[in-house]
């Protein structure tokens, strides 16, 4: 065998190992909503830990069962709606949310601090 012919079946067995070492990694990511690293989990711990309160900033403003954009809204506050904070949470794509209650109501949630006019709750969730 000449040594074009040792280089050629070489490379050749290189590409294969690159396109199969490419594919398992692709393969092994987890899809957003899916458990697992980097995924986007719409369940998270919470507790009555504040005694703070702040207003809502804006019309419309959905109150959500997880700390990110994609997960499910209860419902919506408006502008000027005051709301008892329990405590807040940091994610890694959406800043802090906090989890917070409707003055005078059991309407509750996950709500983006930059929503608040505060910024939001100020004692970290369990």
């Amino acid at each position: 065998m000449s040594s074009r012919s040792v280089v050629a079946a070489v490379a050749a067995v290189l590409a294969l190992g690159a396109t199969t070492l490419v594919t398992t990694a692709a393969s092994a990511a987890p899809a957003t909503g899916e458990t697992g690293v980097g995924a986007l989990s719409c369940s998270h711990d919470h507790a009555n830990r504040d005694s703070a309160w702040g207003r809502i900033q804006g019309n419309n403003v959905n109150y959500r069962s997880g700390p990110h954009t994609n997960c499910s809204s209860y419902g919506q506050f408006n502008n000027g709606d005051k709301i008892f904070y329990h405590c807040y949470t940091t994610t890694q794509n959406d800043g802090t949310w906090t989890w917070g209650r409707k003055d005078g109501t059991n309407r509750q949630g996950w709500i983006k601090d930059t929503l608040l006019d505060d910024g939001g709750s100020r004692v970290r969730c369990p």
